[in-house]
């Protein structure tokens, strides 16, 4: 059996956001397609892009990002396999719930499909997808994808203090103050500690996270 160390090294690894329950998997916020431009302009969200500060601006942590990116586009299908035998192995001992890109973006269509064969493959986990790329989305189905019950793609409205009209997928903003207010983004508490997890629930229609 392949060693979970191979299978990170394979991976690219994952990450592991303070407030998250469980882990995650991320790549450098420079490589977003739609973002990229985004944050060029004042008053969208990522133009105060909580991943291009802090923590993740530090080397090792950018190395890591760079690291995931690079992994996965040296070969896709191996990528896939690799992070379903990570996430049955090490990420379900911590958590059900899994996020994917803390930094980043959807980067294909491919990556996209993939990534829903990834969670087809681990019905008993729950993942959550934050995006801006609802063109991709719409693009995979078009070409007769189906998203599996247990990925909630989560479309991302651009500008600040707005919440995104109707996009057929639940969504998410910053700073409207609509829709269910992220505990976790409003003070010093974690996903657990607040008991919620609204943000992998397609029921609920759009989170609002606090800017920072």
């Amino acid at each position: 059996m392949v060693t979970i160390a191979k299978l990170w090294t394979k991976t690219g690894g994952l990450s592991d956001p303070s407030k998250m329950p469980g882990f995650a998997w991320s790549i450098p916020s420079k490589k977003c397609k739609r973002g990229s431009a985004l944050r060029k302009i004042p008053g969208t969200v990522c133009y105060m892009c909580f991943a291009c500060k802090g923590r993740y601006v530090f080397d090792n942590v950018q190395n890591a990002l760079a690291k995931r990116l690079a992994n996965y586009l040296a070969d896709p299908l191996a990528w896939q396999n690799a992070m379903v035998q990570l996430l049955w192995r090490k990420a379900l001992n911590r958590s059900e719930y899994f996020r994917w890109f803390d930094s980043g973006d959807v980067q294909s269509v491919e990556m996209l499909i993939r990534i829903g064969q990834i969670a087809k493959k681990i019905p008993v986990m729950k993942f959550w997808l934050p995006t801006r790329e609802l063109g991709m989305v719409r693009e995979a189905m078009r070409r007769g994808w189906k998203k599996p019950d247990n990925l909630c793609i989560r479309i991302s409205e651009d500008m600040v203090g707005k919440v995104k009209g109707d996009c057929g997928f639940p969504t998410s903003s910053v700073d409207a103050n609509e829709g269910w207010l992220c505990p976790a983004s409003r003070g010093e508490v974690t996903c657990a500690q607040a008991n919620c997890y609204r943000c992998w629930d397609e029921t609920v229609e759009n989170v609002d996270y606090k800017g920072h």
